[in-house]
């Protein structure tokens, strides 16, 4: 199952700016994930990758 991720830094509120495209995506069946970092991030993949392979529960979204 393909599971949407979003990244976003700490600065900005993901329900503001991917609150309706992840509640279309898990209206529709498909899991969504909010990873953040923080805005001096220089290497956002090295960020979220320990994230996503953890599975970490707690930055999905409940429907």
């Amino acid at each position: 199952m393909t599971t949407f991720i979003f990244h976003g830094n700490q600065m900005v509120n993901p329900d503001e700016e991917y609150g309706p495209l992840q509640a279309e995506f898990e209206r529709r069946g498909f899991p969504c994930r909010v990873i953040r970092s923080p805005h001096h991030a220089e290497c956002s993949h090295a960020i979220s990758r320990p994230v996503v392979l953890a599975g970490d529960k707690k930055t999905s979204r409940s429907g």
